[in-house]
């Protein structure tokens, strides 16, 4: 327990995973007077333990064959830019993404389907189009909101929540999406 707030679970992550960091926190019980510290202690924590970020085992490779197949797509996340663009840089995908919507960026925010409207937008296509793969509650039903496929990333947190909702697919593996595209 930190700062006098519960013990923040896997669970919760994944049925929560897609608000903003202050939304987390009132979630999870912190009070407005307590956020701003939490959420510079959070981004401080983030920044110095950023060689802990890996990406999923097959990623590069998977966004490799997507590319080849002259696909396009976009990553759709709840964190801020600074962050979202520092994930992308050390997993070396930056190069392999053609759009990006961040949470701070936004006032739709996942379960909304705003965000992945606004990445299709992005991306030039139709949302029927799209197939969002995501790890939360929040993704799944963002995408579907949207008039998206979704495919559910159970190497994840998707695991957890797996019996909660209703994507169109369920990946084991992230490489597993090349059998959908």
């Amino acid at each position: 327990m930190a700062a006098g707030l519960p013990e923040v679970t896997a669970v919760h992550i994944a049925r929560k995973g897609a608000e903003r960091l202050a939304d987390k926190y009132r979630l999870f019980g912190a009070k407005d007077g307590q956020i701003a510290g939490l959420i510079e202690a959070h981004v401080e924590f983030q920044h110095a333990n950023a060689h802990l970020i890996k990406p999923y085992a097959g990623a590069l490779r998977t966004m490799q064959e997507i590319r080849k197949k002259g696909l396009k797509n976009g990553i759709v996340t709840g964190r801020d830019e600074k962050s979202g663009e520092l994930v992308l840089k050390i997993t070396g995908l930056a190069p392999l993404v053609d759009a990006r919507v961040f949470g701070d960026k936004t006032t739709r925010i996942k379960p909304n389907p705003g965000q992945f409207l606004e990445c299709a937008q992005l991306l030039q296509t139709e949302p029927g189009h799209c197939l969002v793969v995501g790890d939360s509650k929040a993704d799944i039903e963002g995408g579907n909101a949207a008039g998206m496929k979704t495919a559910l990333a159970a190497y994840g947190y998707g695991a957890i929540v797996k019996s909660e909702i209703k994507p169109d697919y369920t990946l084991n593996a992230i490489g597993d999406v090349l059998e959908i595209i």
